[in-house]
């Protein structure tokens, strides 16, 4: 550098340092402060203020070119160009979310979808959204998720169309926040664009977006990149310029945190931003405990009401501790299976099975736990060399942690769990390619477009593909059962739908073969037991009830069934006994009340029907057949006014009712 660079050089850090000393008010501790150029800046000081400003982050530098921005007002013609790249960019990027996600537009409800939103009665009333927050939904403590179903509901009903188009819609949002936020952390927009797109196609992300229930859960995390945002634009320099963007990010990092356990990573993400980009030592973070302390404040708080206020630790019961210790280990194996899918994603699917590890020296596990400390010292190695990647690898790891089996959860595997770990291996992808570009200068331009096409096609591609096994229930079973013929879940989903179909045989044969490989399935006994009774194959059965209900004695509807069946038998006791024992495991369930009633009516023992056939109604007033019921007794008991009453009401709730018109037109015939 000759003598006129250096001094621009230094005429250039001289400013620098001018808009930081007016940003941070710290003119006092700046190196070119003039009280002390003159006398106390040595060779030594120069060398280390010259390496730090080489090897300042990409959030440092344009923190610097923020402050200069809002000090200068003025539009230059780069200003200009870069804006138009940005628009160009996220014009690209929302092309590329729509191209791939438009097929789901006509898929169905699937899957959770039933459970979560169809017959969701709770959902369907805003009036109910106060109850989210004191009680679970289905072993899950999500309320602000729950409140987000309650919203879609009011919106859209029941029409498909609009919740895969919100689905899109929360997917290509949360594409631009981590534009955004990658542009800010690597003041890159290649890397930044690059690493957007491939989170934006990556086929992974099809259960996430095209199965309406798992969508909901990303809505959290565009309420954790939100926090994330505003948490980078408030910390510049490793100090914070804005209270309320601080505000902000805290009041997002609560609503996502109420939305999935997912978002619950946020603090330990934050904390590592600024251990690798901003402050480099344990020591130096020090001095921003105290901006930290509110995230783990919320964190904890979400905790204490989960664990301790509603009750809710997992969505099953947890295991012994020899088991649970395994699931830990195996959860190493799984690690593997994720980076297989994230750097291969040719053979998705949505029942996995990993068996549980036998001991920790299993080869499976020896050789996961070889990668995982591979990408550690990967991760090491580049430390200095490059942030951005030991930044990537950790934060692989971080998303991975509320899915790591050290809370017990139901799917020990899902591709919907990498939606934000993706993120991680859309980052580095972009490095390579950002590298590869820079490393040959000739052709650069065709090179790059030849790569983007090399990558982005085939991912398109493939997720648009397999957009198609989502269409409806029988199209994603009958995929899941051939990518998947050893899950016991995907083979005894699959009979349920063929079952739904009327093809009982094939539905009873894989019904069967899914216990086979999972013997101690309460819930696939007594699907098996309702296929039996289809076929008036009664003895097959009462044993199929009888079989879940071994497996889970406190199984209240396979009790409620089992008594329903032998009281068609005529074995009045047994069904008295069943029907009273899924009354005590259940006493508000209206539906329990009402088919003891109708034992009772059967045996023709009338007060006591009527008695519980009042009861189901005082439980749930909309049971057209409890009101049926009733006016059926009152006509036994020549009570036609209040019979003709009844009647009325079933037809009420229930126009369709067939048996309740005919009675009642019989009624007026009488009353003639």
């Amino acid at each position: 550098m000759d003598a006129e660079n250096k001094t621009s050089a230094k005429n250039r850090m001289r400013a620098d340092n001018r808009d930081e000393e007016k940003a941070t008010g710290h003119i006092g501790n700046n190196i070119w402060n003039k009280s002390t150029i003159d006398n106390n800046i040595t060779v030594e000081d120069l060398k280390e203020f010259n390496s730090d400003l080489k090897h300042q982050s990409g959030a440092e530098r344009r923190a610097r070119e923020e402050q200069k921005a809002d000090d200068n007002d003025d539009i230059t013609l780069n200003d200009l160009v870069d804006l138009l790249k940005n628009y160009l960019y996220l014009i690209i990027i929302c092309a590329a979310v729509f191209l791939s996600y438009y097929p789901i537009l006509d898929n169905d409800f699937v899957w959770d979808d039933q459970a979560f939103i169809i017959t969701n009665e709770n959902i369907k009333s805003l009036k109910n959204i106060p109850s989210f927050f004191i009680h679970d939904v289905e072993g899950l403590y999500r309320p602000m998720r729950t409140l987000f179903y309650s919203m879609s509901y009011a919106l859209f009903g029941l029409k498909p169309f609009y919740y895969h188009l919100q689905a899109i819609v929360i997917h290509l949002i949360a594409t631009i926040l981590i534009y955004y936020i990658l542009l800010k952390i690597t003041d890159s927009r290649f890397i930044s664009f690059s690493a957007s797109l491939i989170f934006a196609i990556h086929p992974a992300h099809t259960e996430s977006i095209a199965f309406i229930t798992s969508s909901f859960d990303q809505i959290a995390i565009i309420f954790l990149l939100l926090s994330y945002y505003y948490y980078l634009k408030t910390s510049r320099l490793g100090k914070l310029y804005s209270m309320d963007w601080y505000y902000l990010s805290l009041s997002f990092f609560a609503i996502a945190t109420f939305s999935s356990e997912m978002a619950l990573t946020l603090p330990l993400i934050i904390v590592l931003y600024d251990l690798i980009f901003v402050e480099n030592t344990y020591k130096n973070l020090k001095g921003k405990i105290r901006y930290y302390m509110p995230y783990f404040v919320i964190l904890v708080s979400y905790l204490i009401i989960r664990f301790f206020l509603i009750g809710v630790i997992a969505r099953y019961s947890p295991p012994d501790i020899y088991t649970y210790f395994l699931g830990i280990i195996t959860f190493t194996k799984v690690m593997a299976v994720y980076l297989k899918v994230l750097i291969l994603p040719t053979s998705l699917a949505i029942e996995r099975v990993v068996p549980l590890a036998g001991s920790f020296l299993e080869l499976a596990v020896l050789i996961s736990i070889f990668i995982i400390m591979t990408l550690g010292a990967v991760a090491y190695y580049f430390k200095e060399k490059n942030k951005l990647v030991t930044f990537s690898i950790i934060l692989f790891f971080i998303t991975l942690l509320p899915v790591s089996n050290i809370i017990p959860i139901q799917r020990f595997i899902s591709e919907a769990y990498l939606y934000l770990p993706l993120l991680s291996f859309a980052i580095i992808a972009a490095i390579i390619i950002n590298y590869l570009l820079r490393a040959i200068t000739e052709k650069r331009k065709a090179l790059a477009v030849f790569i983007m096409i090399l990558l982005v096609v085939p991912y398109t591609l493939a997720t648009i593909k397999r957009n198609d096994v989502w269409q409806n229930e029988f199209t994603l079973w009958s995929h899941t059962v051939k990518d998947s013929p050893y899950s016991s879940k995907a083979h005894s989903n699959f009979a349920l739908i063929l079952q739904q179909n009327k093809k009982y045989d094939d539905a009873l044969q894989h019904y069967l073969i899914s216990l086979q490989l999972n013997p101690y399935r309460e819930g696939v006994y007594f699907n098996l037991a309702t296929l039996y009774e289809q076929i008036r194959q009664f003895d097959n059965a009462v044993k199929a009830y009888n079989n879940s209900i071994s497996v889970n004695p406190n199984f209240a509807d396979a009790h409620n069934n089992l008594g329903l069946l032998y009281s068609k038998l005529n074995q009045s006791e047994l069904a008295l006994k069943h029907l009273k024992i899924s009354l005590v495991l259940q006493p508000s369930n209206a539906k329990f009340h009402l088919n003891l009633g109708s034992h009772y009516n059967s045996v023709n023992q009338l007060n006591l029907a009527l008695q519980e056939f009042k009861e189901s109604l005082k439980l749930n007033p909309n049971i057209a057949e409890a009101h049926y019921n009733i006016g059926i007794i009152y006509i036994k008991q020549n009570r036609y006014e209040d019979a003709e009453y009844e009647m009325e009401q079933a037809l009420a709730i229930n126009p369709k009712l067939l048996q309740a018109r005919l009675a009642l037109e019989d009624l007026k015939k009488v009353k003639r």
